[in-house]
């Protein structure tokens, strides 16, 4: 009636129709959340890892751990879960959104990169980082009911006592911004190759890319900077080594975990540039034992 009575298109009637025909999930959900509230401490974790089981283990970064810690992790994650509910062909995730918040399909299929991911997946995975933007869209291919964990629910759960969550997320957040580096400069070589200036070749692209990587723009990947360069790599290794021979709790320090993470990323870089600028030099002999994290 109240469609109607605002003389609506009828393709909109149709729509909102059907949107409230498929809101029926979403309420029931409301209401189990709020009968949620009322049992004990350990039936909402029996419930709660039950309920979670099918989506929770495709997450990475939220698996392992003592048993007791992962019980309450979970219960902890489905006490800040919102339901949502999108529509056909509606953009979830539009390029450039913040990285604030990550959705659960609890029904429905979505498109990312081409890619078709349905019920028991998730999308925004990059909810773990700080501050960053999205670089890539979701668009819907069918009614979606979705679960959302906001970034501020994500941390509000961390600050309860979860060393093992915490210690998992902060390394998956170190490997997740390299990637989203590398997919940054990707994009930049694709934008790069539609000007009919662009006469690269392959190698000139993948020097170019390595530069990038490096963070230095004017690097021109010739045999005296590659050799210095990896020189500095294998004397940042020693010193990681040496502090750990010092220090072996260093392990479990996540800022130790990042610099021995990007230091062998930098030297197997450098192993593959030397191998194809043929300098003579190879860093596999000057190579000591490695620092593993």
């Amino acid at each position: 009636m109240l469609l109607q009575k605002e003389r609506l298109p009828k393709h909109l009637v149709i729509t909102f129709r059907e949107y409230f025909l498929h809101t029926q999930d979403l309420m029931n959900h409301k209401y189990f959340s709020r009968v949620l509230d009322t049992l004990s401490p350990g039936l909402k974790g029996e419930l709660g890892v039950y309920t979670s089981g099918e989506w929770i283990h495709r997450v990475p970064f939220f698996q392992g751990g003592p048993k007791t810690e992962h019980t309450k992790f979970v219960t902890a994650i489905t006490q800040h879960l919102s339901a949502m509910l999108f529509p056909p062909n509606e953009t979830m995730i539009r390029r450039g959104d913040l990285t604030d918040r990550m959705f659960i399909l609890s029904k429905g299929i979505v498109a990312r990169l081409g890619k078709v991911i349905g019920k028991g997946n998730f999308v925004g995975e990059d909810v773990i980082l700080s501050n960053g933007v999205r670089h890539y869209e979701v668009r819907t291919l069918t009614f979606v009911d979705a679960m959302v964990l906001t970034r501020a629910g994500l941390q509000a759960v961390l600050r309860g006592h979860f060393p093992h969550k915490m210690r998992k997320i902060r390394r998956a957040s170190i490997f997740l911004s390299l990637a989203r580096k590398m997919e940054y400069f990707l994009d930049e070589l694709k934008f790069l190759r539609t000007s009919p200036e662009h006469t690269w070749s392959r190698g000139d692209e993948t020097d170019w890319f390595r530069a990038r990587m490096f963070n230095d723009h004017d690097l021109d990947l010739e045999s005296s900077p590659l050799h210095v360069a990896t020189q500095s790599v294998l004397a940042a290794q020693k010193a990681l080594a040496a502090a750990v021979a010092l220090d072996s709790t260093l392990h479990k320090r996540d800022d130790f975990f990042a610099v021995s993470t990007c230091v062998k990323a930098s030297y197997t870089l450098l192993q593959d540039s030397c191998s194809r600028c043929h300098t003579g030099f190879d860093p596999s002999q000057h190579a000591h034992a490695p620092v593993h994290p």
